[in-house]
């Protein structure tokens, strides 16, 4: 089952990082994303998203594989200028190619 989670999650992030333009002109709506409802399981889906692309991916991961799921959440809030992958002056621009950069998260929260 791990092994299916990795490769699930390498695929999701090789995809996404091909399709750079069209995640970023994707909209998805949460509201039709199924409840994750898990109790005790022995998987879990941690993401991080500044869009909604990878938190309804990991909706679905952790749906399918009644998984428990959750969110670690930045301590500033991205802005749509902070995730302007375009910009290389960009607040993620910055953070990808400097990891001492990188702004603290919060810890992980259940979604």
């Amino acid at each position: 089952m791990k092994k299916i989670l990795v490769i699930l999650l390498s695929l999701l992030t090789c995809g996404i990082s091909l399709a750079e333009d069209a995640v970023s002109s994707a909209t998805l709506s949460l509201d039709h994303l199924p409840s994750v409802e898990s109790a005790g399981s022995n998987i879990l889906v941690v993401y991080f998203s500044t869009d909604d692309t990878i938190r309804a991916a990991a909706y679905i991961i952790a749906e399918a594989l009644s998984a428990d799921l959750f969110e670690i959440q930045p301590v500033e809030p991205y802005t749509a200028d902070d995730v302007n992958y375009h910009n290389s002056r960009s607040r993620t621009s910055i953070e990808q190619n400097d990891p001492q950069a990188r702004r603290p998260l919060l810890s992980c929260r259940k979604a």
